[in-house]
């Protein structure tokens, strides 16, 4: 099961890619996420981010590992966590001054839990994370107009 979304942002592909590697834009723009926090300063492979956020009232922590990392092109991270196993690719073209960021989310299930609200999975993760490009738009471009 997967979900792409595509969006195009004016600003150069180095800041994008940083904003998006880094997950700069995630405590700020996205209301399920709570807090983010690096396990170190430089994002390479194996790199681990670990997100605090708010569903239904609660909060749950997530742990996503940076699996490939090709600064200003592609970024892809995984997360596993109760038999749910996510997969986000970010590609990342630019032309024009302008950056063209492609994504692709795959979401895997096990066990029989998992099997039966996979439909209800789905739903939720796109609800949260669906819209997310949009969302490190808003960021880059009102960050670009401060200066």
């Amino acid at each position: 099961m997967s979900f792409t979304r595509s969006i195009t942002i004016d600003a150069p592909i180095d800041q994008v890619f940083r904003v998006i590697s880094r997950y700069e834009y995630a405590v700020e723009k996205l209301d399920h996420i709570i807090d983010l926090k690096l396990n170190q300063d430089k994002v390479t492979e194996g790199t681990k981010m670990t997100e605090t956020r708010h569903i239904k009232g609660q909060n749950v922590n997530n742990t996503w590992e940076v699996i490939e990392y090709e600064p200003n092109q592609r970024f892809v991270v995984k997360s596993e966590q109760n038999k749910l196993y996510l997969t986000y690719r970010y590609t990342f073209v630019e032309h024009d001054g302008q950056t063209t960021v492609n994504f692709d989310g795959n979401i895997t299930t096990s066990g029989l839990r998992n099997l039966i609200y996979k439909p209800l999975i789905k739903k939720i993760i796109i609800k949260e994370d669906g819209e997310h490009l949009n969302k490190v738009k808003a960021y880059i471009e009102e960050l670009n107009e401060s200066k």
